[in-house]
């Protein structure tokens, strides 16, 4: 078992629905803050040496970095309600570097052929590819799409994200005074990149298969731009609502909680564990129905 050491409960609060809610929602602006960052690098701009070029590149430049930069320090503030004691720019240098973590591994293709990150695009590649075989044969079956190439695929996400985590969970397990629930947050964070990054392709292979293949927006309508938020603000909302599983529980292990706060839905106790836990297929299904009325709007 975890030990209880007298100064954890000092370390760690219990998480609320305030807390689980704020952290799902910013894990919804993540690919968000991402595809508006992307879509301003990409956007075009006047070729003359105008005022209006001038304003509309640092205007870019500004969105680029603030949604570059934003994301972390968001992350920072709501951990900070079950970590008190985390600071908000240790952890946003954590981020830092494992997204240079992540860089390295991405460039060292130039120099081996081959790396983790040109491994898994070519499993994505190869499942994507076998999908799209099946739409063109017929409408994919819940039995053809258990049977394609998931194995190299999940097995690349379980990677990367396990080396992208090391650090993060580091500092929320140094923080939180349990050095055994670094490989707790460890594990949150790879079931929920396994278990978003597969209902990630579930929606491709069962919508539109082009939405994903270009992170920006630009050159799309305006319909399509806002079913590609939604869909991928879902995909974000779910890896927060997943990851958070594990730690409710913990904090339902360690923290004190509210005496006062008997509420049968309260996060700590069973009936809050139990909507926290199927809070992933819920937001599954609101984001396919949204998407429908998106869609029905967009053919009127």
């Amino acid at each position: 078992m975890i030990s209880t050491e007298s100064n954890i409960p000092a370390r760690l609060r219990p998480v609320t629905w305030t807390t689980w809610s704020a952290w799902v929602f910013v894990s919804a602006l993540l690919p968000v803050f991402s595809t508006i960052a992307a879509t301003a690098i990409g956007k075009s701009v006047p070729h003359d040496d105008s005022v209006y070029k001038r304003l509309l590149m640092s205007s870019l430049l500004a969105l680029t970095v603030f949604t570059t930069l934003a994301p972390p320090f968001m992350q920072g503030f709501v951990l900070k309600r079950f970590l008190p004691r985390l600071s908000v720019c240790v952890w946003s240098l954590g981020i830092l570097v494992s997204t240079i973590i992540w860089l390295a591994v991405l460039f060292s293709e130039h120099q081996k052929g081959a790396s983790l990150i040109h491994a898994g695009l070519q499993a994505e590649f190869q499942l994507q590819h076998t999908a799209a075989i099946e739409r063109l044969a017929n409408s994919p079956s819940f039995a053809k799409i258990i049977r394609l190439s998931w194995a190299p695929f999940l097995l690349w996400t379980i990677a990367i994200n396990t080396l992208t985590s090391l650090v993060p969970s580091a500092i929320l397990g140094t923080t939180s005074g349990i050095r055994r629930a670094i490989l707790l947050f460890i594990v949150a964070s790879v079931t929920g990149a396994v278990v978003s990054a597969i209902v990630e392709q579930l929606y491709q292979i069962t919508t539109t298969q082009y939405w994903f293949r270009e992170w920006a927006l630009n050159g799309r309508t305006w319909a399509a731009r806002i079913q590609v938020l939604i869909t991928r603000s879902s995909v974000g909302a779910i890896w927060g609502a997943t990851t958070a599983i594990p730690v409710v529980f913990m904090s339902r292990l360690l923290a004190p909680t509210p005496a006062l706060d008997t509420q049968i839905f309260a996060l700590h106790r069973a009936g809050g564990l139990t909507m926290a836990t199927i809070a992933p297929p819920l937001i599954v299904l609101l984001t396919l129905l949204v998407s429908s009325l998106v869609r029905s709007y967009a053919c009127c």
